[in-house]
């Protein structure tokens, strides 16, 4: 939990003690006129709805036991190159009409879709491009 302290223009901090990285002492000169309660840190904003279903589901059980996401979809061990390729796949098979900006909040990745330029460009496909792929593959 977190505070914010309102004070009157000149207000300074005396001093600071922080104890276990959770507790803060603040020691205060001046007129405080407030303490409120900070407003909570927000996650990670919903997913959208396509990527929910039961089929959805599937493909990020699969993700997972791959190694490539933990049960909170943060990415584990991911290139660009494969997250590219993941979110190319997973949006074409759900129907995600934004998928690069979609992916890139979901992986906390920029620019995918230049890496799927440059995949065009080259035709290197991501080094675990035959694993991800099966994750996709109609069964």
């Amino acid at each position: 939990m977190a505070f914010i302290i309102h004070a009157t223009e000149g207000t300074t901090i005396n001093n600071y003690d922080i104890h276990d990285n959770q507790t803060v002492n603040v020691g205060i000169r001046g007129k405080v006129i407030q303490t409120t309660e900070a407003p909570a840190e927000q996650g990670k904003p919903p997913l959208p709805e396509a990527l929910t279903t039961p089929q959805a589901m599937k493909y990020w059980a699969a993700l997972q036991a791959l190694g490539f996401i933990d049960d909170q979809l943060e990415r584990v061990k991911m290139s660009r190159k494969e997250a590219m390729y993941i979110a190319d796949l997973f949006a074409d098979k759900v129907g995600i009409e934004h998928k690069w900006a979609t992916f890139e909040r979901i992986f906390g990745m920029k620019h995918l879709a230049q890496e799927k330029n440059q995949m065009t460009d080259t035709g290197i496909l991501p080094k675990r491009h035959r694993e991800i792929a099966q994750v996709f593959q109609e069964k």
